[in-house]
């Protein structure tokens, strides 16, 4: 018998997936009820939930688009507790195929590790699980917190906020677009766009991240691969005019994502993900809704 049920229902934007429901969680028959775990304070931080919600509540998040399991469902205990045979990585594959949630999301390295085989970095992973996108994020737990980086959990959230709702911002938040102004309300001018590049902004960063992201896209098209990087992507852009030329091997195009991250606008260029690093972050580009 499960120690707490799924959480689970068709079409979600995210499944968070644990190794095991911890001991406090246990007892009180709640998800992520344990003194000092971040997790319902995070899932409200970046707008994944319209306020912090309690763990006593967890039945209520399918309504937010949101849905929890765990690799170990029969065993309770800290990360050091649960052995790994208790791990039904055949079975949590099978629940994400079933139900097809737009991301599964790993509340820890040490889930998304079981689940893969190997070690894991954090961030998106290369290797979705059908058409479900697979991210690995910081746990939440109280003892990790030392380790904590909210940028993953920022990177999932403008994922899984961004099918279907246009251009996203971190003020925003996920899934929220600002209403387009009213005639002779003072909004701002939109200019017609350059030849060649997209319409609809007149933002010169916003331009080149779109067109840049739709020559990614055709790249993928064209090759049929299913991963590139800066390196490999950059000839073929500056072939077909994304950029003027390119150095220090597919600086330019790492220097855009660069930019549209530090300005909340990464949701742009809907190939592009990295894992982070101890000082920067690598990065790389899937097809999209990969």
């Amino acid at each position: 018998m499960a120690v707490l049920p799924d959480v689970l229902k068709r079409d979600l934007k995210v499944v968070f997936c644990g190794t095991a429901v911890g001991p406090t969680s246990a007892r009180v028959g709640a998800y992520y009820a344990g003194p000092g775990n971040q997790f319902w304070d995070v899932l409200f931080r970046t707008g994944l939930t319209p306020r912090r919600l309690r763990p006593d509540e967890f039945e209520t998040l399918p309504s937010h688009g949101i849905g929890l399991t765990d690799l170990a469902k029969k065993q309770s205990g800290t990360d050091d507790q649960v052995d790994s045979s208790e791990f039904d990585v055949d079975g949590l594959r099978s629940k994400v195929r079933r139900f097809a949630p737009k991301a599964l999301a790993f509340n820890g390295k040490k889930a998304g590790s079981a689940f893969y085989g190997r070690a894991v970095a954090l961030g998106r992973q290369p290797e979705p699980v059908g058409n479900t996108a697979v991210f690995v994020l910081p746990s939440t737990s109280g003892a990790a917190r030392g380790y904590w980086d909210e940028s993953h959990w920022r990177e999932l959230a403008a994922f899984v906020g961004s099918a279907g709702e246009g251009t996203t911002s971190a003020k925003q938040g996920p899934g929220r677009r600002a209403p387009d102004p009213e005639p002779g309300t003072g909004g701002p001018e939109r200019r017609p766009a350059p030849p060649g590049e997209p319409s609809g902004t007149a933002d010169p960063l916003e331009r080149k991240a779109k067109k840049v992201d739709a020559l990614i896209i055709r790249y993928f098209e064209e090759t049929g691969v299913d991963m590139a990087t800066a390196r490999e992507l950059m000839p073929f852009l500056v072939r077909h005019g994304g950029f003027p030329r390119d150095h220090r091997a597919g600086y330019p195009l790492r220097e855009l994502c660069r930019r549209l991250y530090a300005g909340g606008k990464l949701s742009l260029m809907t190939t592009a993900h990295f894992d982070q690093k101890a000082e920067n972050k690598r990065w790389y580009f899937l097809p999209r809704g990969r």
